[in-house]
C-alpha cells in the first residue's frame, strides 16, 4: 500500500499557500491554483511546510490522503516552474498553426480542425509536425493534450497520428 499522503510538502520561496477550512489556495509567480479538500483529511502548514493527516484509516479516507497530497504537490510545484507535455504529428500532410487564439490542425480530414486555446496555456509550435503545450495547471493541460490527441490516435500499421513525445506506439504487419 502506498504512503504517499504521509509525506510532507515543503513550499519553495516565492510560493504562498493559505490554507482555510477546506480550501487550499497556491500562490506564486506563474498562476494562482486552489483546491477544495473534502473528507477526513486535515492540513496542517508549520514553517513553509504542509502535513497531510487523517482521522480514520478505512480504504477510501487513505487514497483520498495520497491524492490530495499529489495534488497540492502539483500545484505547488506548477505555479513555481509550471509543466510542458509535447506532442507529435505523424502523416503525410499532417501539419499545426496557430492564429488568433487557435491551434488549427490538418489531420487527414476534409477540414482543418480549430481548437480554441485555453488563456491559462501557451502553445508553440515548433515545427509543423511538433507542438509544445505549456501551463501552470497540471489537470487543465493534460486535458488538453488529450483532446488534441483524440483527434486522431495513431493507428498500429503506419504509426500516422498525434502521440505524445517519446511514446512508443506498437506496430503490427501488414498485410502479406
Amino acid at each position: 500500500m502506498s504512503r504517499v499522503g504521509s509525506k510532507s510538502i515543503t513550499i519553495p520561496n516565492g510560493v504562498k499557500v493559505t490554507v482555510a477550512d477546506s480550501l487550499v489556495s497556491v500562490d506564486g509567480p506563474k498562476g494562482k491554483l486552489s483546491c477544495n479538500i473534502t473528507g477526513a483529511v486535515k492540513i496542517s502548514n508549520d514553517n513553509n511546510i504542509i502535513n497531510l493527516t487523517i482521522s480514520k484509516t478505512d480504504k477510501d479516507t487513505r487514497s483520498l490522503w495520497g491524492i490530495y497530497r499529489s495534488l497540492i504537490n502539483n500545484m505547488i510545484v506548477g505555479v513555481k516552474e509550471g509543466f510542458k507535455k509535447t506532442l507529435e504529428i505523424n502523416g503525410v500532410g499532417y501539419k499545426a498553426n496557430t492564429k488568433d487564439g487557435f491551434l488549427n490542425l490538418s489531420l487527414g480530414f476534409s477540414h482543418d480542425v480549430k481548437i480554441e486555446i485555453p488563456s491559462e496555456i501557451t502553445v508553440n509550435v515548433i515545427k509543423a509536425t511538433t507542438i509544445e503545450l505549456e501551463s501552470y495547471d497540471k489537470e487543465l493541460l493534460g486535458l488538453f493534450a488529450s483532446n488534441i490527441k483524440k483527434l486522431r490516435l495513431p493507428e498500429p500499421y503506419k504509426g500516422k497520428g498525434v502521440k505524445y513525445l517519446g511514446e512508443y506506439i506498437i506496430r503490427k504487419e501488414g498485410k502479406k
